[in-house]
């Protein structure tokens, strides 16, 4: 049976394709951009002859390195959100609260999908000047993005769902690189460091020794 806070084998298998795709290939794209990037602008101002489509090549990766990546970024539970005060809500209240904020979310995507589908399929027959593609090519981004951060919206819900009927809830957030988690797993025994439980106390706990620090320059 896995300690908590391990992942089973299925689960890391998961783990590892999520992460090749949300973050594999958004990392070969962007090397890909700067690489063609600063190709074209030795090649534009050296030898007077630009990269034909080399802006448009860019912006498409640009735009699949955005959706992709805000996928990845659902998965870790890292989207901004300003938790301060739910933090403080009892396990059960913030399930709930969880729960609304996650079919908000999953409303808002379908919305968006819907309408995004319907642009790939007009936009497919458009050609792109200068690169010798259809549109559907960058529309088909956003589908992707977006289906990505369905998924993890709807394993939200469920997680959520079961903290209102249990009344054990914490929020789905990968730590594995985190500043915070990696200094409280470095820590001496008995001297161990404690991340603040959110961006936003984190943010007051800093303000505060800062302002300790400047009463005790003053004293």
């Amino acid at each position: 049976m896995p300690t908590p806070g391990t992942q089973t084998r299925p689960r890391r298998a998961i783990t590892a394709v999520a992460t090749a795709i949300e973050e594999g290939i958004p990392s070969i794209l962007l090397a890909v951009t700067v690489v063609l990037l600063c190709a074209d602008v030795a090649a534009r101002y050296i030898f007077s002859s630009p990269i034909p489509g080399a802006g448009s090549i860019a912006m498409l990766c640009f735009i699949w390195i955005t959706y992709i990546s805000a996928g990845g970024i659902a998965r870790r539970g890292r989207h901004i959100v300003i938790d301060v005060l739910v933090a403080r809500f009892p396990q059960r209240l913030q399930a709930a609260t969880q729960l609304l904020v996650q079919l908000l979310v999953l409303a808002l995507i379908g919305y968006v999908l819907y309408f995004s589908i319907d642009a790939l399929l007009h936009t497919r027959f458009v050609e792109v000047p200068g690169l010798g593609v259809n549109r559907g090519v960058f529309t088909a981004a956003i589908v992707v993005g977006f289906v990505l951060m369905a998924i993890y919206a709807i394993r939200d819900v469920v997680h959520a769902g079961r903290g209102v009927v249990t009344g054990v809830f914490a929020p789905v957030q990968d730590d594995s690189d985190d500043e915070f988690a990696s200094l409280e797993a470095n820590a001496p025994v008995g001297g161990g460091y404690e991340p603040p439980t959110s961006v936003t106390e984190a943010v007051f706990i800093t303000e505060r020794q800062a302002d300790d620090n400047e009463k005790g320059t003053r004293a």
